[in-house]
């Protein structure tokens, strides 16, 4: 995520991220919809702030 990104997060759910890390998972925009490599990037990565199944 670039910091412009961040930047339009906050200010548009201002109120909901305000006192919330927003994280950066540094997944390239190189996937089709519900690749499975993509799936099986975002589990893993995401896996280290959310507890999955």
């Amino acid at each position: 995520m670039e910091r412009k990104h961040e930047q339009a997060l906050r200010r548009k759910y201002s109120d909901e991220v305000q006192s919330k890390k927003i994280v950066c998972l540094h997944i390239e925009d190189q996937f089709q919809f519900m690749d499975a490599e993509l799936i099986a990037i975002l589990r893993s990565r995401v896996s280290e702030y959310l507890l999955i199944e």
